[in-house]
């Protein structure tokens, strides 16, 4: 009886023994699984503060970047930053009445017309355009009507301030060998309001006392400050002005040359070419005469 209970206690001591063990094991295994899992926590959040910071980095050292890079004339283009090229600008003059226009064509809207002369700072765009500043944006003007020589003028005063402008039709001018005749037969045309032009400007005969040639451009500055560009269409005789060879007996200075059938009727109410447009409604004060003609 002494035996048996004496196996009995051995057979529990062994079992409660294996027991204890497997426990401790499970303990064991669990306790390394959760040092691992907090390891692994532990690491990742350490590399997404470290992702969360270059990226920061990288933020801040762009932004620096694109302002220096717009400091240096550089430009950023939805978030891309685009080198600009440098332009290297020079003086030129228009060569004629020349439209500014808003994008380098022909057709884009005009912004605005500077009259032959015109000293302009430019930079070239292609082998058609230069690009020029204008009110805080880029035009455009076609380079064919730019020049890099200044054309000489003179200016001359004209003593009495008259707003009257007298014409006569072109048909008048009958001599088949002079110069006026040879002009309109063949480089004028009907143009602006009915006056006759030759290259954009107005056919306009004046006296002796300005110097001018036939087919020489000279402008008629009125007033206002409106600039009326002329070519010498014809010359008034010293014989129909006065002494010093300026006034006509009308009581002008200048005299239009025009084609009667397709005059503004404004003009032909009124007979005066002051009608022709409001800026025109000035009197002449000034004759700049320049060292350019029509045949050059």
């Amino acid at each position: 009886m002494i035996k048996q209970s004496k196996k009995r206690l051995v057979a529990f001591i062994i079992l409660l023994t294996f027991v204890i063990a497997c426990a401790v094991s499970v303990l064991t295994v669990f306790g390394k699984e959760q040092e691992e899992d907090d390891k692994e926590t532990s690491t990742s959040d350490v590399v997404e503060s470290k992702s969360v910071i270059d990226e920061q980095i990288v933020s801040q050292t762009a932004t620096a970047g694109v302002v220096s890079m717009v400091a240096e004339g550089l430009t950023v283009e939805e978030n891309v930053v685009v080198p600009t090229q440098a332009k290297e600008y020079f003086n030129g003059w228009v060569t004629t009445q020349v439209n500014l226009r808003a994008y380098p064509d022909m057709n884009a809207p005009i912004l605005t017309t500077y009259n032959f002369n015109t000293q302009i700072t430019y930079a070239e765009y292609d082998n058609e355009w230069v690009e020029i500043e204008y009110d805080g944006n880029i035009a455009f003007i076609a380079k064919q009507f730019i020049s890099n020589v200044e054309c000489n003028y003179e200016d001359f005063s004209v003593p009495e301030h008259r707003d009257f402008k007298s014409y006569m039709d072109y048909r008048t001018i009958t001599n088949t060998s002079s110069i006026q005749y040879y002009i309109q037969s063949n480089y004028a045309y009907t143009g602006e309001y009915g006056i006759r032009q030759v290259n954009d400007r107005f056919c306009v005969a004046i006296g002796s006392y300005f110097g001018v040639e036939i087919g020489q451009y000279f402008d008629l500055i009125l007033e206002n400050g409106v600039v009326i560009p002329c070519v010498m269409g014809d010359a008034k005789a010293d014989k129909d002005t006065d002494s010093q060879n300026i006034f006509h007996a009308s009581g002008c200075c200048s005299e239009f040359i025009v084609d009667d059938d397709a005059l503004l009727s404004s003009i032909l109410l009124h007979g005066n070419v002051c009608y022709a447009c409001e800026d025109w409604n000035s009197p002449v004060v000034t004759i700049r005469v320049y060292n350019e003609n029509i045949w050059n």
